[in-house]
């Protein structure tokens, strides 16, 4: 009996030492005093309780999680501090059996509370319990992440035709052990914008001016019977071939374009052989801009008439590259940049600058965006430089306003210059003696070799270097902005009222200025700012959006779309005007190309509109992409008067200019922020 009783007393100090470390670090850890309150007086308190859940709470992990730390039990939330609080009431029975059995004084009302407290969860049991507990969890959770699969709860991190917008919230985010899946997101629409707009505007309507702004053909071919050839023609023979394989011989004759006339000529580079051409133009520049001038007026009338007039629809028109371009050399002469924007000159370019200003100060365009062409801008400089000129290419690009409302001498984010940087073979005409066909040379010498038709040899004009002068653009940014009130898209970028474009000229397009610019941008951290204009704030400058651009936007001569070029949002819209051919967009698949890997894809037209989209799963990623047709081409002038409206400042020898009108499309705004 006394050595049961010995045995018993060892047994019984050797579990209530590890019950008093247990109940140590339970006080520490859950700070629960309610437990004792209700032994001593039946009452209960959970202040303590409730804090420490409110904590748990403030804790859960977030909803990218495929797992969840809060499993529940029969007895509640046993991860709590109210299940364990709970868990140890219902277990206060057992725990008091197992005191009284082992020590008679353990019955007492005094000095015996806190060898019961103690008691309450004695270890081999909690640990016991809990493994089951464990155990039952993870099993719950392997069963409801199956059954999350199954029942397309979760789902593969890939996005799909029909899923097409994601929630970057879980990106970014630690790894976990379901890290390949994703919680669906919870939005009210399947679109890809976002319950508010950022912008006012929710479509977007294009006009195209259909205008051939390349020089004009020095030669005019005529087909004609062999024997009715005079002796200054030039004669190419052509071999054509029947359907029944006999071959025909047919003469083309070539006669001189009068247009031409007293003009000097050269060579512009196509893809095939080249071209000899003159420049058009009045020999009294200010004459010329204004001939210039009202067509575009024209063209912008007949654009308003055809329009969309809601005030939610951006309506954005575009005029071809080369428009404003002079006589000489086909480009305007000025001596100095600072007095061309200072307001005190009278040559061309200010002409050109403040005449279409005039047009879009106006109540009627308040929601239009005007690319007005480009112009070809030369400016002289000391012999001893590397190049006796410098030569520019800048698009003067407008928002409209009504001047009630907004100081026209100083309308702050509604003017602005688009320079371009490179010079491609065809922006100038060149010397003719590049041409490899000796006797083709000859013939073009004896038709225009009088004095009146000096060609550009050794013309001071001649365009030798690979890019345009645009860096002295930065000298005088400051003073374009605030004598003139225009502001430099420096990197192609641009936003308008919320509503983000890239804007190019032709040759930039090909070279991606404005999709390279925003992935070295990304590289960089986003340190690159562009100008944004809005009617509320006025100019700021922001960073490039992440989501890229709605609209994209490309004046050219000689140029289509480019997909590898594109920098779009989901659904965006790129607008393409040419200045050269007026053939109907549409798009073909280049087989050559195909084999190669390379882009196969390919655009032609003369006016461009191509929507993009993405299509990604987890083994592929595809760009689809659609020509949209438009719903009209409308003349600017009827055929009877076309050609004396162009005459001398553009060949009628090519088609008449037109409008060509696309219906509006809607804007997308991604529902990420930027």
């Amino acid at each position: 009996m006394t050595t049961n009783t010995t045995t018993n007393s060892n047994i019984d100090n050797f579990i209530d030492r590890i019950e008093t470390t247990s109940y140590q670090h339970r006080q520490h850890d859950d700070e629960n005093t309610s437990l004792l309150s209700s032994l001593e007086g039946g009452s209960t308190n959970n202040g303590p309780s409730n804090a420490r859940q409110q904590r748990h709470q403030q804790h859960d992990p977030p909803k990218w999680h495929s797992h969840s730390h809060n499993h529940s039990t029969n007895n509640g939330n046993y991860g709590s501090g109210v299940g364990r609080q709970q868990h140890r009431k219902n277990t206060s029975t057992q725990q008091q059996y197992r005191s009284n059995s082992r020590s008679p004084a353990s019955s007492t009302p005094n000095g015996s509370l806190s060898h019961q407290y103690r008691r309450l969860a004695s270890p081999p049991f909690s640990i016991q319990r809990s493994i089951h507990l464990c155990a039952i969890a993870a099993i719950l959770v392997l069963c409801s992440l199956a059954a999350g699969m199954f029942y397309g709860k979760y789902r593969p991190f890939v996005m799909d035709e029909q899923n097409t917008t994601i929630e970057l919230q879980g990106m970014g985010k630690p790894s976990s052990l379901h890290a390949a899946y994703y919680e669906q997101p919870k939005t009210q629409s399947s679109t890809s914008t976002t319950t508010t707009s950022p912008s006012k505007y929710s479509h977007a309507q294009y006009f195209g001016f259909q205008i051939y702004t390349g020089g004009a053909p020095a030669f005019i071919p005529e087909t004609h019977v062999a024997n009715d050839v005079d002796a200054e023609d030039i004669i190419v023979t052509t071999t054509a071939t029947t359907n029944s394989s006999s071959s025909s011989n047919s003469t083309i004759r070539f006669v001189p374009n009068p247009e031409c006339k007293g003009m000097p000529y050269g060579e512009v580079v196509l893809e095939t052989d080249p071209l000899l051409m003159c420049y058009l133009g009045h020999r009294d520049a200010l004459h010329d801009v204004s001939q210039r001038m009202q067509i575009m007026r024209d063209a912008v009338e007949t654009a308003y008439q055809h329009s969309d007039h809601s005030n939610s629809t951006l309506k954005i028109f575009v005029a071809p590259e080369f428009y404003w371009r002079g006589r000489h050399a086909g480009a305007y002469e000025f001596v100095t940049l600072d007095r061309v924007f200072s307001g005190k000159c009278q040559g061309p370019i200010c002409a050109i600058l403040t005449g279409l200003e005039s047009i879009v100060e106006d109540a009627r365009f308040k929601d239009w965006f005007f690319l007005f062409g480009t112009i070809i801008a030369t400016q002289k400089m000391p012999s001893e430089n590397e190049y006796q000129h410098l030569f520019y290419n800048f698009a003067p690009l407008y928002k409209g306003f009504d001047p009630t409302q907004i100081d026209p001498r100083m309308p702050v984010g509604k003017r602005f210059l688009l320079p371009k940087r490179y010079v491609s073979d065809s922006d100038f005409l060149r010397e003719p003696n590049l041409n490899k066909n000796v006797e083709f040379k000859q013939g073009w010498k004896e038709l225009l070799g009088s004095e009146q038709n000096q060609p550009l040899q050794n013309d001071p004009l001649y365009v030798p270097h690979l890019r345009y002068d645009d860096h002295l653009f930065d000298e005088y940014k400051l003073a374009l902005q605030d004598d003139a009130g225009y502001s430099m898209i420096e990197f192609d970028w641009l936003q308008i009222d919320g509503v983000t474009m890239t804007l190019e000229i032709c040759f930039d397009h090909l070279k991606k200025t404005a999709l390279n610019t925003y992935l070295g941008d990304m590289i960089k951290g986003r340190v690159t700012r562009i100008p944004s204009s809005s009617d509320e704030f006025g100019l700021q400058y922001i960073p490039i959006p992440i989501h890229q651009a709605q609209i994209g936007v490309v004046s050219s001569a000689g140029m289509t779309v480019n997909a590898n070029s594109m920098a779009l949002v989901e659904n965006g819209t790129l607008f393409l005007q040419d200045g050269m051919t007026n053939a109907s967009s549409f798009q073909y698949i280049d087989h050559e190309m195909w084999m190669t890997c390379d882009q196969a894809v390919q655009f032609e037209g003369g006016t461009e509109a191509v929507q993009r989209r993405a299509v990604v799963s987890n083994t592929d990623v595809n760009f689809l992409y659609q020509v949209l047709d438009p719903i009209q081409k409308v003349p600017v002038y009827s055929s009877s008067e076309w050609k004396a409206k162009l005459a001398k400042v553009f060949t009628t020898e090519q088609y008449a200019p037109h409008l060509v009108v696309h219906e509006p499309v809607t804007l997308h705004f991604p529902n990420y922020h930027s």
